[in-house]
């Protein structure tokens, strides 16, 4: 699985301005990925705006900005639990999944990241064409209609920009 790195000599990513940016290193980050198997440790790399003056990391297309589990597991889970509405039956098909890498996902994790998915939803139902929820909970989900709650539990919501962000600043 290779990962390109853009010339930031070029264009800086984040304020496009030339010669901007500079590459300030490495960090490794835990993560596990659900459709590929894999887990373990990866490398991200650091890069500094000067103009903006914010350190900026490049992270794969796969993962999501400060979580340890890959966009394709996030969206599992929730499609699990979208089923059932139980997270812990979500969490046994997460796991029985992830079964030969002998990774079990905690139920605060997995309720943290569907309330995660959650709160990106009640932020973008507009945008993504799905009725404003009312609250926090996860089971306000099961009052929406079959046609809202199928074409979430397609990933054709999960393809919006609040999702596919590559920056993740801090």
């Amino acid at each position: 699985m290779g990962f390109s790195f853009p010339d930031i000599q070029t264009e800086c990513p984040h304020c496009h301005q030339k010669n901007c940016a500079i590459w300030k290193g490495y960090y490794t980050r835990k993560f596990q990925d659900s459709e590929t198997g894999l887990f373990g440790l990866i490398v991200i790399r650091v890069f500094k705006c000067r103009k903006k003056k914010r350190r900026i990391a490049y992270i794969p297309d796969f993962l999501l900005p400060r979580k340890k589990t890959s966009r394709a597991g996030i969206i599992f889970l929730f499609q699990e639990w979208c089923e059932t509405f139980s997270v812990s039956k979500a969490i046994e098909a997460f796991n029985a999944r992830m079964s030969d890498m002998d990774f079990d996902l905690p139920l605060s994790t997995a309720y943290s990241l569907l309330i995660f998915l959650l709160l990106q939803l009640r932020v973008n139902a507009e945008e993504l064409e799905i009725p404003h929820l009312e609250t926090n909970s996860l089971y306000e989900l099961k009052n929406l209609s079959p046609e809202v709650l199928e074409k979430i539990k397609s990933g054709e919501v999960f393809q919006h920009s609040f999702l596919t962000q590559k920056l993740n600043t801090s």
